[in-house]
């Protein structure tokens, strides 16, 4: 099977480079999006640690 068009990325699988380029961006997208996610929630939840922690002297602060 001769492929003039150099846009197959195997014979017979039928999928051109452009849809497989595609899908890696897709699969890339959703890592990126879970990996911020979740390094966001890591971030919130030593946070509220670091709040709690501290929430004595706070309330000494605000209600003396």
């Amino acid at each position: 099977m001769t492929n003039h068009g150099g846009d197959r990325a195997g014979p017979g699988t039928g999928h051109t480079l452009r849809e497989i380029r595609a899908e890696h961006r897709a699969k890339r997208d959703v890592t990126v999006t879970v990996c911020v996610w979740a390094l966001a929630g890591v971030l919130a939840a030593a946070g509220c640690m670091y709040l709690f922690s501290h929430l004595p002297a706070l309330a000494d602060l605000v209600w003396g």
